[in-house]
């Protein structure tokens, strides 16, 4: 890591923090006879799984100080309608969902934001350093961050601008009928499924000053 002016960089120094993955998991089971002939059915699955990583990059050794936060969610859920119409045809109905999210960011604590570092950081478009708006952070972007510093062969600060949120979510609908004749069982149907995918990635947002060499 850098020292100073005279002593250029301290050698052997090492940081040690480890990062976490944790997850959440629940799930719910739901059965309603109508009727002789009717049943409803849903099931429901939510899991939430954040992570902390410490050290983020890989240009080179990271400096401490900007860890990276990431949240994962997953939600599947299912509702169906199992009707018996005669004694050898059954039809089913059903709509389900599934949602992934993907939340990427970075939390070094409010002292790392560019307006604290720029005092004179303005968040008036066309200024020569424009904040985001409300944010605090260089030229918009979800972490309100200065711009990430790498000097090549030796290290990279400020983190690796770790802005991002990816979600997919898909909805969709199917019937299936299943017909018996003695020995034979005949099935067919249909499904028709909707995928929205969102992705906003604005880890380039701050800028990254790339120098050649410390001295």
């Amino acid at each position: 890591i850098p020292g100073s002016a005279s002593a250029n960089f301290l050698p052997g120094v090492a940081y040690t923090n480890p990062a976490y993955d944790k997850e959440y998991q629940g799930m719910l089971n739901f059965d309603y006879v109508v009727n002789s002939k009717n049943t409803i059915t849903s099931k429901y699955f939510r899991s939430y799984e954040p992570q902390t990583i410490n050290f983020i990059g890989t240009a080179g050794p990271v400096l401490p100080g900007e860890p990276s936060v990431t949240d994962y969610g997953y939600q599947n859920g299912i509702l169906k309608l199992t009707t018996i119409a005669t004694s050898n045809i059954v039809n089913e109905l059903r709509g389900n969902i599934l949602r992934s999210t993907n939340t990427q960011t970075q939390d070094p604590g409010s002292g790392m934001n560019a307006s604290n570092i720029y005092p004179s950081c303005s968040s008036v478009a066309g200024q020569n350093i424009a904040c985001s708006s409300g944010a605090g952070g260089l030229l918009g972007g979800i972490s309100a961050q200065p711009p990430q510093i790498l000097i090549n062969g030796q290290f990279l600060a400020y983190g690796g601008t770790n802005d991002v949120v990816h979600n997919q979510t898909t909805v969709g609908i199917g019937d299936q009928v299943s017909w018996s004749k003695g020995k034979h069982t005949m099935r067919f149907g249909g499904e028709w499924e909707d995928t929205r995918w969102t992705w906003v990635g604005s880890w380039l947002s701050h800028g990254i000053l790339d120098f050649q060499t410390f001295s």
